[in-house]
């Protein structure tokens, strides 16, 4: 993942475009499943938590996901 995307899918999962100190362990990203299949990925800033659904490819995983980058807003977006 080229570094700009990296900190699209920080600020994403955690609302912060940058790692903490300690890295990306530090960062407590949480991983769930969720429902239903396919559907595009969500996440919860405040607890660092990323909601992914499961998919049949590699390749979907990473268009849902960059779909879901691209087009998430903040709340005061």
């Amino acid at each position: 993942m080229a570094p700009d995307r990296k900190a699209q899918f920080l600020e994403f999962v955690t609302a912060c475009p940058r790692l903490p100190h300690g890295g990306l362990a530090a960062a407590e990203i949480a991983v769930v499943a969720a429902q239903p299949k396919g559907s595009l990925p969500r996440a919860h800033t405040c607890t660092n938590e990323l909601q992914l659904p499961s998919y049949n490819s590699l390749e979907e995983l990473s268009a849902k996901l960059l779909e879901a980058i691209e087009n998430a807003r903040g709340m005061y977006e």
